[in-house]
């Protein structure tokens, strides 16, 4: 009887670490800046920067405008450029003093946004801890946290 089984045992050998997940490497850290009166989001990958992203709220009923790193790693500058997936030659952001892993985090991050070839300054603050679980509840991408 057991060898009637023994296929599907295999089967399920074979096929289980496809179903095991691996942990996340990094930790997630909210920074918080302002953009033409709008509040705007740097999640922070601590640990694995390729992961960080910034988030742009939109009008409501509309998903937000998330910027990608570019890369996984800064450049030797320590820059990093951000691009939409969707306006990737209108519009980008280049953050500066960044760093694949921190142990300290920096209380502020600042950088530049281009907007049609027009230079804006941005400067994120880093908001309290497991801040940004709050911002992946509901509609509240743009909500305005000091």
């Amino acid at each position: 009887m057991l060898m009637r089984y023994t296929p599907l045992f295999i089967l399920l050998l074979t096929a289980l670490p496809f179903f095991c997940f691996a942990q996340k490497a990094y930790e997630l850290e909210c920074y918080s800046g302002k953009l033409n009166g709008k509040t705007i989001r740097l999640d922070l990958a601590n640990g694995f920067i390729g992961a960080t992203q910034i988030v742009i709220p939109r009008k409501s009923g509309l998903a937000p405008v998330i910027y990608y790193a570019n890369s996984g790693t800064p450049e030797t500058n320590n820059t990093m450029l951000f691009q939409s997936k969707y306006l990737q030659k209108k519009d980008y952001f280049i953050l500066d003093n960044m760093k694949e892993a921190y142990e300290d985090l920096p209380r502020f991050i600042t950088g530049k946004y281009y907007f049609r070839k027009q230079l804006i300054k941005v400067k994120f603050l880093f908001l309290l801890s497991n801040c940004c679980s709050f911002y992946y509840k509901g509609s509240a991408y743009g909500a305005n946290v000091n």
